[in-house]
C-alpha cells in the first residue's frame, strides 16, 4: 500500500493479515505518518508486487512419534515439496538442512508445467527440525527459533489457542499427508477424516507462508514403510 498526501508519496505500508469485516493490519516500511495532521485527506493506492523470497525458513514439524501422524507408516522422513527440488542432508537429531537444486528460473518453468505454482518464492536453503513432542514445538516457535511451525489436529494447547498473536492461522488439508503416505509405501494411507493442520507463522510471514501453501509443506512429510512386526 501507498499512501499519498497530496501529490507526494509519504509512506509504503506492507499488508500483514487481513481481519473479518474488511479491516487491514499493515506495517510501514518506509516513509512515516507522524507530521500528517489531517489524515482524513489522505489516500491509499494498493500495489501488487512480487513477494520477496527469503534466503532461508526455519520449519518445525511433527516427528513419527506424533499421534497425529500414526498412519500405518514407518519413520517419517522428508521429501522436497510438489513444486520445487531440494538436497536433503541430515544436520542433527530430528533435524535437516534442505538445499534447492537447479535455478529459481527453470524451478519455475517446471512448477509451472505441473500445477501453475512459481517455485522460485521458495526459499534457498529450509531448515526442518521435527518434534517428538507439540509442547517443545510451541516454546521453539514462541520464542523464535521457528519461522513456520506446522501442528496435527487437536495438538496446539489451550495457551496457543488464545494468544492473540496466533489468532489468524493458516492450514494444511489432512488429505495431503495421506496422499503422500500412499505415493511412498504403495499402499494407502488409511484416514478417518482428512482433519486440517494448522500452521503458525508471525503476522510478517503470513502472506509469505500462505503463497508458498501451507498444504505443500504437510507433503514434505515421507512415509516410510512400516517395518514387519511393528505395531
Amino acid at each position: 500500500l501507498l499512501v499519498d498526501s497530496g501529490r507526494k508519496t509519504v509512506a509504503a505500508v506492507a499488508i500483514v493479515e487481513r481481519i473479518e469485516g474488511g479491516l487491514i493490519v499493515g506495517r510501514v516500511q518506509s516513509g512515516s505518518l507522524e507530521r500528517e495532521r489531517r489524515l482524513e485527506r489522505l489516500r491509499v493506492r494498493l500495489v501488487r508486487r512480487a513477494l520477496p523470497a527469503p534466503a532461508s525458513l526455519r520449519v518445525g514439524m511433527p516427528s513419527a512419534a506424533r499421534a497425529a501422524l500414526r498412519f500405518g507408516c514407518g519413520a517419517w522422513t522428508l521429501r522436497s515439496p510438489a513444486v520445487a527440488s531440494y538436497r536433503i542432508e541430515p544436520a542433527g537429531r530430528l533435524a535437516f538442512r534442505m538445499t534447492r537444486e537447479g535455478s529459481r528460473d527453470s524451478l519455475a518453468a517446471a512448477a509451472s508445467a505441473a500445477d501453475g505454482r512459481a517455485a522460485a518464492i521458495w526459499p534457498d536453503t529450509l531448515h526442518v527440525s521435527l518434534f517428538d513432542d507439540a509442547a517443545d514445538e510451541e516454546i521453539a516457535l514462541e520464542r523464535g527459533d521457528l519461522d513456520v511451525a506446522l501442528f496435527g489436529p487437536g495438538e496446539l494447547s489451550a495457551r496457543l489457542r488464545n494468544d492473540p498473536r496466533w489468532q489468524n492461522r493458516l492450514f494444511a488439508d489432512g488429505g495431503a499427508l495421506a496422499d503422500a503416505s500412499a505415493d511412498s509405501s504403495g499402499t494407502p494411507a488409511t484416514m478417518a477424516a482428512p482433519a486440517p493442520f494448522p500452521v503458525l507463522t508471525p503476522p510478517d510471514l503470513m502472506p509469505y507462508v500462505r503463497a508458498l501453501g501451507p498444504s505443500y509443506l504437510l507433503g514434505m512429510l515421507d512415509c516410510a514403510p512400516a517395518r514387519r512386526g511393528a505395531p
